[in-house]
């Protein structure tokens, strides 16, 4: 079996804060008939909780440094940030990393 390689991102502060934002939304209640689909949405949402809670943990660790620094994702949360990404969209420095793991992903 292949393990598939982490992300490695480098990025700073502030590039991190706008993707935390943009991330940081109410999720809607879920009334869809379709259990699998509801299924889905509970499952993406349980990993986005996670990824933010990652993601807040670096930016609390490195809030104060101006240089840039490196973030290490498993593929599954890099994918879940880049497709969330998609959706909020994000500030100037957030398409920095957008397009950082718009390339890794690739």
């Amino acid at each position: 079996m292949t393990q598939i390689p982490k992300i490695e991102l480098k990025i700073t502060a502030s590039q991190l804060t706008d993707v935390c934002n943009a991330l940081d939304f109410i999720k809607p209640i879920l009334t869809f008939e379709d259990r699998n689909k509801v299924r889905k949405l509970k499952n993406y949402y349980s990993l986005l909780d996670v990824v933010r809670l990652k993601l807040a943990k670096k930016l609390l660790s490195h809030a104060n440094k101006t240089k840039p620094f490196k973030l290490s994702l498993q593929y599954y949360e890099a994918n879940c940030i880049h497709e969330t990404l998609k959706v909020t969209g994000c500030n100037h420095e957030g398409q920095k990393m957008f397009n950082q793991l718009d390339q890794k992903l690739a």
